[in-house]
């Protein structure tokens, strides 16, 4: 039997990501250094660059560096042809097209060169020729791969130089266009800051940021030295609290689970309002007008007394215009999944807040849970628990400091409480949307708040007492929009220094769908670089999609040239990659085969990914409740078999690349300057992936007759 030591070592998460390295490792060392250690002693540099000469030759000849002005000419074609909302959108549309074109015409002349050669060359029996020569077959793998690199970098050089020309032309047209708009533009316009920015700076710019270190939804913006957070009701917004459990209190779960019943208790501040005509309406959709089942029972966990296990229906007196202050919460595993799917309650409903002895007292809510979680959470060190704010014209505040929530088992005495001894501050989050958190809308600001918290963030430097804020805010709709007097959505910002108690103007401006906008917000303001930016909605029926990286510091302008670099050779190093699977299909398929083997091991871990959360454990349930499958049996085996599948697609893409580690555009098009780590990134999968791949290509390259 293998050391307990060992074992764990085996078990643990760190060991699978470093798998694939150990797995390059035993390669490298057993293909190259044990099994072709003799080949190896024999590699000469020139006799490399002779092969690839003769590889880089041919594809000349074969006239491959032709096809660049087909792609430049498509690129020009669609660029004219496309609707950008503003001059710097066009400039990073036109950036994306002639990346995205090199992009893809690199990638598909080195899979038709890389995947053709040596199959033909078999075929026609060139190849005999050169065995006999004093090559190694090492050399002969490398010199190709080394061959059909130059050409890519020749077809990427090429497009290179047009993409800088071609975007320094298209730049300068639309400057002149933005200094016209500008021109005709009133003060009070919102549009001239960026139009502003745009002068200043210019079009072809590379910004270097600085990202916020979090970002909250919450009901109301926070305020200092207090540690409340408020969440509004009926707005999408939850709060997420983590809870450790030690050895005691496992132990006292597992008999609770056999023996006993488990309640999460909730313990949070209370504040509610006459609902006005939306509210009202809102209220009226969701059913909370009508009457109420007695929730008196399941209160009386908190004293002597055990909680009824009788169902009760006697409905209570007729809902007033405020409605009960209601509460959902979710419990989660480690990894924030949620146990069996379905937490809240027994039933699956709100509960109701018991209301407190004094006004300053916390309300509480109690929530029974099932065995099956209680065994759950008996074998759990940790879990997560999702506090959803249910009620409307309701506001819920958690006090970060302490611990909103705990494990309560009632007795024939004094329930037994469990309480993490160390909590973690609730993080507060909303509903997904398009892109990142839903931020719902309302007329004059009284909606729910972003708050982006900046620590310690490089300000760079200010010559005019000004540091800009890249803005980028996704604007979606639920409805016809409630302007409140205004021809389009608007969106209030406003900065606070959480160190002096600083606050900026509130400035007001109209999102563009997903465009990036710039705001100057006053030096002293951000001072220190510890401060926060609130985000506000001020037009009904309308949700902003905010993510971590919607706003951002504008530390300091770089070179777009350099970009434009680091972008090329991001591209180059991935088709170095696209070459050298390209070369190991080829040396035990035909080409046509050893095509679609390269893009499946090129494209198969970007493939798993994009599927998401259909390859989520659990997932699988939703399957058959789709097909609506009503039969017990066919749905587990129809789950487990799904859950087999998916899991055996998570871990066959852990051993397959991941192009995402080569963002060609994603920084470039945004104007972001590209970090050193990312190119770092691209030549760790190269190590870890290619060069194994190499070694493999030169084993069954040795052990093939390719010789009379």
């Amino acid at each position: 039997m293998l050391p307990l030591h060992v074992l764990s070592l085996a078990l643990s998460e760190s060991f699978y990501d470093w798998l694939p390295w150990i797995i390059a490792g035993a390669i490298l060392v057993l293909g190259l250094i044990v099994y072709g250690r003799r080949d190896l002693a024999r590699l000469r540099p020139r006799r490399i660059w002779a092969i690839s000469d003769v590889c880089f030759t041919e594809a000349i000849r074969k006239r491959v560096l032709w096809v660049t002005p087909l792609a430049i000419i498509g690129v020009i074609v669609v660029a004219q042809l496309s609707r950008p909302a503003d001059a710097q959108d066009a400039i990073r549309q036109a950036t994306k097209f002639c990346l995205f074109a090199s992009g893809l015409l690199v990638a598909v002349t080195a899979i038709i060169l890389a995947c053709t050669n040596l199959p033909r060359e078999i075929e026609t029996r060139v190849i005999y020729t050169v065995v006999t020569k004093p090559t190694t077959r090492l050399e002969i793998v490398l010199g190709k791969v080394l061959g059909f690199a130059r050409v890519s970098g020749s077809i990427i050089l090429i497009m290179g130089i047009f993409t800088y020309g071609y975007l320094k032309i298209r730049s300068w047209s639309e400057m002149a266009q933005v200094r016209n708009e500008l021109a005709a533009l009133p003060e009070q316009s919102t549009v001239r800051p960026a139009l502003e920015h745009y002068v200043q700076t210019g079009f072809l710019t590379t910004l270097s940021l600085d990202e916020p270190a979090n970002l909250e939804i919450l009901g109301r913006p926070p305020k200092s030295g207090d540690p409340t957070k408020w969440m509004k009701g009926a707005q999408g917004e939850y709060a997420v609290v983590s809870f450790t459990l030690d050895d005691d209190d496992r132990a006292i779960l597992a008999e609770a689970a056999e023996h006993g019943t488990v309640f999460v208790t909730a313990a949070m501040r209370i504040e509610q309002h006459e609902p006005n005509a939306d509210e009202a309406k809102l209220i009226k959709q969701m059913g909370l007008d009508r009457p109420r089942i007695d929730m008196s029972k399941v209160s009386r966990v908190f004293g002597p007394e055990l909680p009824s296990t009788e169902p009760t229906t006697a409905p209570v007196a007729e809902t007033p215009a405020i409605p009960p202050a209601l509460l959902q919460v979710t419990l989660m595993d480690e990894n924030r999944r949620a146990f069996n799917g379905v937490t809240e309650a027994s039933a699956g409903e709100a509960v109701e807040f018991k209301p407190p002895d004094r006004p300053q007292d916390l309300w509480h809510a109690a929530i029974p849970l099932p065995s099956d979680n209680v065994k759950k959470l008996a074998g759990a060190n940790k879990f997560y628990a999702r506090i959803y704010a249910h009620s409307p014209v309701t506001e819920y505040g958690i006090d970060v400091s302490g611990n909103p929530l705990s494990l309560t088992i009632p007795t024939t005495g004094k329930p037994i409480v469990i309480t993490d001894k160390a909590p973690a501050p609730a993080e507060f989050y909303s509903f997904p949307a398009r892109r990142g958190m839903r931020l719902v809308g309302h007329i004059g600001g009284t909606g729910p708040v972003a708050v982006y918290h900046f620590s310690h963030a490089d300000l760079g430097h200010s010559n005019s007492g000004k540091i800009p804020l890249q803005l980028r805010l996704t604007l979606e709709r639920s409805g016809d929009l409630e302007t409140g007097g205004s021809a389009y959505a608007r969106v209030s910002i406003q900065a606070v220094n959480r160190d002096t108690g600083k606050t900026s103007p509130v400035m007001e401006f109209a999102p563009e769908q997903s465009q990036i906008r710039f705001l100057d917000m006053p030096a002293d303001v951000l001072e220190g670089g510890n401060f926060d930016v609130l985000v506000r909605g001020l037009t009904g029926n309308m949700w902003l999609g905010v993510s971590r990286d919607s706003i951002a510091v504008v530390v300091s302008d770089q070179s777009f040239l350099l970009n434009l670099f680091k972008s090329l050779l991001l591209l180059w190093l991935l088709s170095l990659l696209v070459i050298i699977i390209a070369v190991f299909c080829s040396t035990f398929l035909s080409w046509p085969i050893a095509v679609v083997c390269t893009l499946l091991l090129l494209l198969g871990h970007w493939g798993v990914e994009q599927l998401g959360d259909a390859l989520k454990p659990g997932a699988s349930r939703n399957f058959a409740q789709d097909f609506q499958i009503r039969d017990p049996a066919v749905q587990d085996t129809l789950t487990k078999a799904m859950d087999n599948l998916s899991s055996m697609l998570r871990t066959v893409s852990n051993f397959l690349p991941d192009v995402g580690q080569f963002p060609v555009t994603e920084y470039i098009e945004n104007g972001v300057s590209i970090p050193l780590a990312r190119i770092g990134g691209a030549l760790g999968v190269l190590f870890c992936y290619g060069v194994p791949l190499l070694v493999l290509s030169y084993v069954i390259m040795r052990n093939k007759e390719v010789a009379p």
